[in-house]
């Protein structure tokens, strides 16, 4: 993969859309693919709104949405959204779901490339229905950076100080993603490296790694803030979660 890291010195990474791909989430062009597909965002949207008056209004917009940027043939949804202000509430809600429904099948390490397999395998059948399964989710493509980076942070640890050291500013993250999937990669790895370290610990410990989400972060995890924390990969939408996530994204 090629990525060196010197924890003697201060790095810092500079997070785009690919950074979250290994780990289910879509690219920006996956993403517009998927808002754009009949078997995509839109048929998984329509069974979260049926039955739900409010939703059911909220639809009617959500489906010009995708039209009109299907139409515009502008790649990126966020360039749509720049030149159609008017549009970007609604854009932010399709953004906000689509993100939320990746995290629910969103995968680590192993599982992550056992994930990107299965769908490979779907994308090649023969079945046109089978076929019809891959294009409503996001792929798994990339290396698996983040456990690489994880085992270069932990090498060298000590019995009597076990946690790695993310104090002094040493190790920082500038994400342009909204997703949260690495705070959740390091809080799951560390709490299940460490069994014999106090949860209240680890949550302190990652209080001091920096991760700056350039245009918001859907919501906190619950470790961060038990009071408006979401656990990671949440059981289902709701109106109010994907409400507060489309709001936290700039």
């Amino acid at each position: 993969m090629g990525v060196k890291v010197a924890m003697n010195r201060r790095t810092v990474f500079v997070l785009g859309a690919g950074a979250s791909c290994p780990y289910g989430y879509p690219s920006g062009a996956r993403l517009r693919e998927l808002i754009c597909y009949e078997d995509g965002f839109i048929k998984h949207y329509r069974e979260y709104a049926k039955a739900d008056s409010h939703k059911q209004a909220v639809i009617r917009d959500v489906e010009q949405f995708r039209d009109t940027f299907a139409k515009s043939h502008i790649k990126s949804i966020d360039l749509f959204m720049s030149k159609n202000p008017q549009l970007a509430p609604i854009g932010k809600r399709i953004i906000a779901f689509e993100i939320l429904r990746s995290e629910k099948d969103s995968r680590f390490a192993e599982d992550a490339q056992w994930r990107h397999e299965q769908l490979q395998e779907l994308r090649s059948h023969d079945r046109a229905d089978v076929r019809a399964r891959y294009r409503g989710v996001a792929d798994c493509i990339g290396g698996d950076w983040c456990s690489f980076l994880y085992n270069r942070l932990i090498e060298g640890q000590t019995e009597t100080d076990p946690l790695p050291d993310l104090t002094g500013d040493q190790l920082a993250f500038i994400t342009f993603n909204y997703d949260r999937s690495l705070e959740q990669f390091f809080y799951e790895s560390l709490r299940s490296s460490f069994t014999e370290v106090p949860e209240d610990r680890i949550v302190e410990s990652l209080r001091n790694l920096k991760i700056i989400h350039i245009y918001g972060q859907l919501m906190p995890l619950k470790w961060q803030n038990p009071q408006t924390g979401v656990d990671y990969r949440p059981q289902q939408i709701d109106e109010s979660l994907l409400q507060n996530a489309a709001a936290n994204i700039r």
